[in-house]
């Protein structure tokens, strides 16, 4: 169990992040500020949800600082020795890094720290709760592979659930090339990989993705074929769908 001078430390951490962010960059840089959500599901009770603002500043011709608070909910359940247990676990994290743009696309590299409050129950009647905190590590990258085609690359590694989560994608614009346009549609493919020592999922399938410029928003529908197994438990295959939000305000 986690005492409360602990979680008061975890906290403290967390804001002390985007204290930082606030006091660093030039007062003069310009500033824009973002909104994501998404939530992805299984038929096997496991998932992940989460929303969250951030800011992004200029910080010369390449580069920009980027700054994130999230709230998210990570659930998922595994067997170990006949006995199935669920974990609910939702969670505050805050990240700050940099984002520079090339020719060929932008690489992002953030770094931060979360809390989780962890709630296991498993079917022999037990039942755990404790807060964990720890450091969150994520990359990003938009590459540009043609005038309709773009790739994305993206890992994150959450300390608290020891958690990692990656996904290689591939984007198609079928629409509104000269944008000139308000909505643009794309069709894409993605590869998940994703996981820590308890439970673990590969995925793969298609998405749908609407831009509509007048708003800033994107919306993306995902879904496909998910493998999740546990160590030394059984593989349990099916459908898995999502949707995810990006607004630029």
């Amino acid at each position: 169990m986690i005492t409360s001078q602990r979680l008061k430390r975890s906290l403290l951490a967390v804001f002390a992040v985007l204290a930082l962010v606030t006091v660093a960059p030039s007062a003069k840089a310009a500033v824009t500020l973002e909104g994501l959500a998404g939530w992805e599901g299984d038929g096997f009770g496991q998932g992940y949800g989460f929303v969250g603002a951030g800011a992004v500043k200029s910080v010369g011709a390449r580069f920009a600082l980027v700054t994130r608070l999230s709230a998210s909910y990570l659930y998922y359940s595994f067997e170990s020795s006949g006995i199935a247990t669920s974990v609910t676990s939702p969670g505050v994290t805050a990240m700050t890094g940099v984002r520079t743009t090339l020719a060929w696309g932008s690489v992002a590299v953030l770094g931060g720290y979360e809390t989780r409050w962890e709630d296991r129950r498993s079917d022999a009647g037990g039942e755990e709760t404790s807060v964990t905190g720890g450091g969150v590590l994520q990359a990003d990258a938009d590459l540009g592979l043609g005038r309709r085609w773009r790739g994305f690359l993206s890992a994150n590694y959450a300390g608290a659930a020891r958690y990692l989560f990656s996904r290689i994608a591939v984007r198609w614009q079928a629409t509104n090339l000269e944008w000139t346009y308000p909505v643009s549609f794309f069709v894409g493919g993605e590869g998940i990989g994703q996981g820590n020592d308890e439970s673990a999922a590969a995925q793969s399938g298609p998405f749908l993705e609407w831009m509509i410029m007048p708003q800033r928003l994107s919306i993306a529908f995902h879904g496909g074929y998910k493998d999740s197994w546990s160590p030394g438990g059984p593989h349990r295959r099916g459908a898995y769908g999502g949707l995810s939000m990006y607004h630029r305000f």
